[in-house]
């Protein structure tokens, strides 16, 4: 996990992040944060094999990953409420 990734499931900067590690200064996660962070990165990273094949001329398999992304969008939107 990143110093942002971090630093954002805390709401905090990532200077401040650094700077609070660095004493040893614990801070809570914002547990819903943290989840949308994950969520999104995972969603990104679908993103990013779903263009990796349409580059080498492959079809995607979108009907495997169709439920994936609908899972990570409701627990988002669960969060949200």
């Amino acid at each position: 996990m990143t110093i942002r990734v971090s630093a954002a499931a805390r709401n905090l900067t990532p200077s401040e992040f650094i700077r609070r590690a660095t004493l040893n200064q614990k801070t809570e996660i914002k547990i819903d944060a943290f989840i949308i962070v994950a969520l999104i990165e995972c969603v990104a990273a679908i993103r990013s094999i779903h263009a990796s094949f349409l580059e080498n001329g492959h079809p995607p398999p979108e009907a495997l990953w169709q439920p994936i992304i609908q899972s990570a969008l409701d627990a988002m939107m669960r969060i949200d409420k």
